[in-house]
């Protein structure tokens, strides 16, 4: 077993693969039940094709048990607590991590997300002005400088605290709170389907000469929020992006332990600005996703309904 751990850290691709088998396998609750003693390999099984070990495993049977090793054949369990190492076994040490199965949600909106104009940067787990500052600033360490940050829909300004003892301060952050964390990237936030909406001094440079109004402190009402949304995605979206876009939105998944996604659709886009966060082309919105696991780069389960929500 030695000579198949490769001893180096442990890839999200790698992660979700064992993530995925636990979601999807049902022997998991008996195997672990028996994990104090070795299992009988499978008819037609031998060795195993992947071995996590030295992890702490949450099996979530009806005893909550607990292993360090787990193997998987063909995407399924082979063995839990134990492992079944092969001349051709990949050996991932996990290194004392914690690994739950994946999560399913039966519904999100992730295709949405997938199709973002920009480097879309989720703020729903932002709890204070200061958090969405730490995170856009690190979101801008690694893109281009220029390039569009946003953030739209699938949060609400009342959780993002400008007093943090303050439940009742939540807010979008002002144009000069954006500066601070990112003063060389355009920056678009949008609350919900069509607003209200924030923006930094670049966007504002940007959004004001095509006539899009935008207050002083960086605020956007009215239909202005549409306005703008429509000229980030015919200005910023292409095939090479939304394929970009797809692949972030599986990495922030992965982040949260969703590994299986059923997408409950969208709108049909009419390409004007009557079209808020949830519109979309219904044709050709999974084209993207589409290309990313012809790529070999997908790293979620993807289940749609569509045409329909």
């Amino acid at each position: 077993m030695a000579g198949n751990d490769r001893g180096g850290r442990l890839t999200r691709r790698q992660f979700i693969q064992g993530a995925a088998a636990a979601a999807a396998s049902s022997a998991v609750g008996t195997r672990a039940a028996n994990a104090a003693r070795p299992t009988e390999l499978p008819p037609g099984h031998s060795d195993a094709d992947i071995n996590f070990v030295n992890g702490k495993i949450h099996t979530m049977d009806a005893q909550n048990s607990i292993v360090s090793s787990l193997s998987i054949k063909d995407g399924r369990f082979l063995s839990v607590g134990d492992t079944h190492p092969g001349p051709r076994t990949q050996v991932i040490d996990l290194r004392g991590r914690t690994v739950v199965p994946g999560i399913i949600d039966n519904h999100n909106h992730i295709v949405l997300m997938g199709n973002r104009p920009g480097y879309h940067t989720p703020l729903e787990n932002a709890y204070s002005i200061d958090d969405v500052k730490a995170i856009y600033a690190a979101r801008a360490a690694g893109i281009p400088r220029d390039a569009w940050i946003t953030t739209i829909g699938g949060f609400h300004s009342n959780h993002i605290y400008a007093n943090p003892a303050d439940p009742l301060s939540g807010r979008l952050p002002t144009r000069q709170e954006l500066d601070a964390a990112v003063p060389n990237n355009p920056v678009f936030i949008e609350i919900g389907f069509t607003g209200p909406a924030t923006t930094n001094s670049a966007g504002k440079s940007i959004f004001e000469g095509q006539g899009i109004t935008v207050a002083e402190n960086g605020s956007m009402t009215g239909n202005n929020p549409s306005r703008a949304l429509l000229y980030l995605r015919q200005t910023l979206l292409n095939p090479e992006s939304r394929r970009r876009s797809v692949i972030d939105a599986m990495k922030y998944a992965a982040t949260v332990g969703v590994t299986t996604h059923l997408d409950q659709g969208a709108f049909q886009a009419t390409n004007t600005i009557a079209d808020g966060a949830a519109h979309e082309d219904n044709f050709t919105m999974h084209i993207p996703f589409l290309q990313v696991y012809a790529q070999d780069k997908a790293i979620i389960r993807l289940r749609i309904n569509f045409l329909h929500m």
